[in-house]
This record gives structure tokens, sequence and C-alpha cells, in this order.
């Protein structure tokens, strides 16, 4: 699971969990619905949170789906409606996005062996185009998703000016979130919300630039940060992504939101202070820090008692922290032993 807001669950306090958790899981629900079940791979966080603010600015909800999961605490779950239009909307811009994503991997080599790869494609084209045409009918030109993705390869190789560099990606993502104000009948949201995506798709810019940096460095290719300010590149990451934060901000607080204010403005700051703090050096520099057991002292005759490790699988998604479940809470995510290097992931 990829994506800025990838890892933000464990800055949340209860509540905020519990609602942004229904939301992940209602996009994972809603994928498997339209795409087929091999679709809840391609669920990203930060497309969830299309169908969030399209219902925080909606009058009314639709109401909510029965979720059934085995990866997850409960097994069952009552999520966001899958038919309304923000979730459609969500589901068909994961698809469509990640689609652009992996054809871009290709073009990179890094999507494995070469059969794969073109597998990979061929179904994803496939689900893209169904995707489109969804996108069509709910009034949103998918063109714009394939504008960026070829009007930033093209700045890529002539301009080492950051703004030129990320003013595609900016476009497009507030595009989407834009999209959510005419979705919810808002139109006086339009204005707050294209500025919120615009500087959300800029920070999503820096940090996947921040990210890569080390591995961009090591196999020789186009990175936006190097490219731009050199040794530098990840001091100048780090300011711009604190700048663009604190737009977002500033651009999130001139939205008239109907419900779920708390919940946005948790994932707006603590929920992309502990990823900033990930991808720009402040925690590991980017590195993933995998999870250890405690080691016990020596000479003590009572073991402490620590919860066995449950499969791989349980963890794949770092949407959320471990905690140790001590007081018979229900304090598990489907992020379960998460191996995300962010200090209150950490056990």
């Amino acid at each position: 699971m990829y994506g800025l807001l990838a890892g933000c669950q464990a800055a949340l306090d209860s509540h905020a969990q519990s609602t942004w958790r229904r939301y992940m899981c209602g996009l994972c629900e809603s994928l498997s619905r339209a795409f087929g079940p091999s679709a809840r791979l391609l669920a990203t966080p930060d497309l969830a949170l299309l169908a969030l603010l399209t219902d925080a600015q909606s009058a009314a909800l639709s109401a909510p789906s029965p979720s059934r999961c085995l990866g997850r605490r409960p097994f069952y779950l009552r999520v966001p409606s899958t038919t309304s239009p923000g979730s459609r909307f969500a589901r068909c811009m994961n698809v469509a996005a990640a689609g652009a994503r992996i054809e871009d991997a290709m073009r990179d080599g890094d999507f494995g062996p070469r059969w794969l790869a073109r597998l990979g494609a061929a179904v994803l084209r496939r689900a893209a185009r169904r995707a489109c045409a969804d996108l069509e009918q709910l009034g949103f030109d998918p063109g714009i998703l394939t504008r960026a993705q070829h009007e930033s390869a093209l700045v890529e190789g002539s301009s080492t000016d950051f703004d030129v560099l990320a003013a595609p990606v900016e476009k497009a993502y507030a595009a989407a979130f834009g999209h959510t104000a005419a979705l919810a009948g808002r139109g006086g949201n339009l204005a707050g919300m294209l500025a919120l995506g615009r500087w959300f798709g800029r920070l999503a810019y820096v940090t996947d630039a921040a990210v890569d940096h080390p591995r961009d460095a090591a196999r020789q290719r186009f990175n936006a940060l190097a490219a731009c300010f050199g040794a530098a590149a990840r001091a100048r990451g780090a300011e711009l992504a604190a700048t663009a934060s604190e737009r977002l901000r500033q651009a999130a607080a001139r939205v008239h939101l109907t419900r779920h204010q708390d919940l946005i403005a948790q994932l707006l700051s603590s929920g992309l202070a502990h990823k900033i703090s990930w991808a720009c050096g402040g925690s590991g520099g980017g590195q993933r820090i995998p999870v250890r057991k405690p080691k016990q002292p020596e000479g003590d005759a009572r073991k402490r008692e620590t919860p066995s490790r449950p499969p791989f699988w349980k963890g794949w998604g770092c949407s959320g922290g471990w905690r140790n479940d001590t007081e018979g809470s229900d304090a598990a995510t489907c992020c379960y032993w998460c191996v995300c290097c962010c200090p209150p992931c950490r056990v």
C-alpha cells in the first residue's frame, strides 16, 4: 500500500481511527465489488480521502454497506456506501491512478520480469478503461490524468525548476479534489478544494522524490530534488514539504464541511507530519525499520509474555500502528505488527 497518507493512522485518536478505517475498508470493498477481488491490492489511502471529502461536504449520506474481510478484526464491518458518488469516484480514480503508476514503473524497469510487466499492464488497461468510462459518467475528465503523466515526462527532461516539475501532479490532484465539491453539490467549496488538492499534490510529489532519492542516485535516474538542488536535495525537500503542509492546512480551514471535521484536520496535520518526518529524514531517512521483539533481561525467572507474530499478510499495508492490546480493548488495526519506521508505530 502506497501513498502520502500510508501509515498515518497511528497519529489519529481512537474515534478518528475508527472512522478512517471504515473509509479505507470501504474503498477496498468497493474495488472488489466493481473490479474483482484482486483489485483490493490497488487500494491507496490518498484516494480513500476523496470519498471522505465528498461525504464530508454532502448534505446527506447513503446507507452504509456491509463488508466482510478475513484480514482484519472484526470480520464484519459496516462501511460507507459502495454505490455513493464519492465511493465510485474514489475507486475509479484509484484504478486509473494505479494504471498510470505501473506504466511509469514499467518505463523505469521497476516492475519485475518483462512477462509479469506485460501481464499486469494488460489487466490494468482493461480495468482502467472501465474506470475511465465510469469517471465520465460522474462528470470528471479522465484525460486529465493522462495529460498530467505526459506533461510530467516532458518536463523531467527539459527543466530544473521544481515548480515546473511539480505542476502536472499538482494540477491532477487539484482537479480530483475540486470534483469532490461538484459531487457533493458544494459549489462554494470549489476554490478551497482546488487549493487543497494542489498543495496535497505538491506534498505527495516532494515526499515521493525524497523517499526515492537514495535509490535514484544509486541507479543514476532522474530525481526532481537532485536535479533542482543537487547536494542539498534532502534539506530542501524537507523545507518544501513543511511549506506545502502549512499551505495545505490553511486551504483546509477555508473549506466548509458538514461532518468529519476532526478526522480531516488530524489527517492533514499530525497524520501528514508523521509521513513527512519519515520521508524527509526525521525518522530513519525514509528507510523501513523492522519491528523486533524486546530482549528479556538476564536472570529474570519470569519471562514476559509477548504476542506471537501473526502471518506476514496481516501487515502488508501500512495504514496504522501496532499497539499492545494489554487491556482487552480491540486496538489492533489492519496494520497489525506494522513495519513502518515512523516512531509511533514502533514496538
